[in-house]
């Protein structure tokens, strides 16, 4: 692979660090640390703006852990990334930045395919998609992470199709 790829590129490979649904709440200081991406095979098609990597795809960049079978990421212009993972299941975890003097804690998820959109901040777990944070977790067919209102849902599927959502009681101050 060519190691002069445009700087698009370049953030090309910082948009799979994204794929974590707890990008918002991630340790900032994983934003500046190096990405190292291991797989079979990466290809790059400049024409399409796109990232292919391909067999056992192991994505790390400070606490973020990725694994996948299949990341494809695409520059969509204007800023504008997606990508997806695909796997059997693809997997991530992350520390997340320690809040009102509580001990770090770590999020982790897998689904078949995780999906990834900049322009909406939108994570998507589809097809037996697990997230837990904490002792928290969720549990469905699909789980989607609204980055700019904060906002989870979780989908079940099939004819009876359930979500199981277990969530801790808060320890009072």
């Amino acid at each position: 692979m060519n190691r002069n790829l445009p700087l698009k590129f370049g953030q090309l490979l910082c948009l799979a660090a994204c794929f974590s649904s707890a990008a918002a709440w991630a340790e900032k200081a994983d934003r500046t640390q190096p990405i190292t991406i291991e797989a079979d095979s990466a290809n790059l098609d400049q024409q399409k703006g796109q990232m292919v990597y391909e067999g056992n795809v192991i994505l790390t960049q400070g606490s973020l852990l990725l694994k996948a079978s299949k990341i494809v990421a695409t520059d969509k212009g204007n800023g504008q990334q997606q990508a997806t993972a695909v796997g059997s299941p693809a997997y991530f975890k992350q520390r997340l930045d320690a809040k009102d003097g509580q001990a770090a804690e770590w999020v982790e998820g897998q689904a078949k395919r995780i999906d990834y959109d900049s322009s909406s901040e939108e994570v998507r777990l589809v097809e037996q998609a697990r997230i837990k944070r904490g002792q928290d977790s969720a549990v469905g067919h699909s789980i989607t992470y609204h980055g700019k209102t904060e906002v989870f849902q979780v989908n079940g599927g099939g004819k009876n199709g359930r979500v199981t959502v277990i969530l801790q009681p808060k320890s009072k101050p």
